[in-house]
């Protein structure tokens, strides 16, 4: 739940009445006590409702995004197949860890690169920005 529905922790077991109906230890071994996490199940109710749109958006945005990035010969973007939101990044004759620092000014974070690929999950805080303010943003950082 934390990681698409804002809350700070937690996670859904889902599964059969057979597949669950013995895992009530192994739950709580593991930190699933109902009664002490309700308020992270509030914060990802309220998100919930919207995921499926705002997930959509996101798809729309990084698509239009890697369009407008595609055309700088210093970036390369690969899809993973199969990998749902997951892609890599690859920067051409610039510093990655320059790169990396130039757009965490901006308030867009970067994993830490392996040379000069960096691999990337497409989520919904890039509905925050335009595309075209993050197609910017990037090419701004190359070349610094």
């Amino acid at each position: 739940m934390y990681k698409d529905f804002n809350a700070p922790s937690g996670a859904i077991l889902v599964g059969s009445m057979k597949f669950t109906k013995d895992l009530y230890h192994t739950r709580r071994m593991f930190g699933g006590g109902m009664p002490q996490v309700w308020p992270f199940a509030v914060i990802a109710l309220k998100y919930a409702d919207a995921f499926l749109e705002n997930y959509k958006l996101a798809i729309q945005k990084s698509n239009q995004l890697f369009s407008l990035l595609n055309k700088n010969s210093k970036l390369q973007f690969e899809h993973i197949l199969n990998g749902t939101n997951v892609f890599n990044l690859y920067l051409k004759g610039a510093d990655p860890e320059k790169f990396r620092s130039a757009l965490l000014k901006e308030q867009i974070v970067l994993p830490a690169p392996t040379g000069n690929k960096f691999s990337m999950k497409i989520n919904v805080t890039i509905n925050r920005k335009t595309p075209e303010w993050i197609a910017q943003k990037f090419v701004e950082a190359i070349g610094t």
